[in-house]
């Protein structure tokens, strides 16, 4: 009994690792990707938007066409966050800086037919860091989702800590 056991879990284990290894949508993806640690950069290239996590002590690096940013979220709350931000425009190569804060909230309405809708109405979910725009979402008391646009022809996010040092005239 214990051998058969012992195969079953085997088996379970061969087909999960074959159902990771085939293809899988981006869009599933992700989804199902975990948080990226603070000490890893990870490049982002895909054609279609992409869902970032970012955590306390993170920060996310954008390059393209239009310039260079960095952006870190300072303070996470019941559904908001503060983030602070470093930008060099490619156009004029002036160097920007700011910070701004965000908020989700979600009132239900109610409809003609007696049932609820969530209303957005006075949410403030869209970061701004110079040249770049792109929406956010609560994740936790802890991190927050980006959605990172396709125009950044790369997209990383890495350790809060160089923020105030990192060159943006890469």
């Amino acid at each position: 009994m214990r051998a058969r056991g012992g195969l079953l879990v085997g088996v379970v284990v061969g087909v999960l690792v074959a159902l990771l290894a085939t293809r899988v949508s981006p869009s599933i993806r992700r989804w199902t990707m975990p948080p990226i640690p603070p000490h890893a950069a990870s490049p982002v290239r895909s054609a279609e938007p992409q869902m970032l996590a970012i955590m306390r002590g993170e920060m996310l690096y954008l390059r393209d066409s239009l310039g260079q940013a960095v952006i870190t979220f300072t303070e996470f709350g019941d559904r908001s966050a503060t983030y602070r931000w470093r930008a060099r425009v490619a156009a004029t190569g002036a160097e920007q800086q700011g910070s701004g804060r965000l908020v989700e909230r979600m009132e239900p309405s109610p409809r003609a037919d007696g049932s609820h809708w969530l209303d957005h109405g006075n949410s403030q979910t869209r970061v701004a860091a110079g040249p770049f725009s792109m929406a956010w979402s609560y994740r936790s008391e802890a991190s927050a989702w980006l959605y990172v646009k396709a125009d950044p022809s790369r997209a990383s996010i890495m350790s809060a800590t160089a923020f105030s040092t990192l060159s943006l005239y890469q």
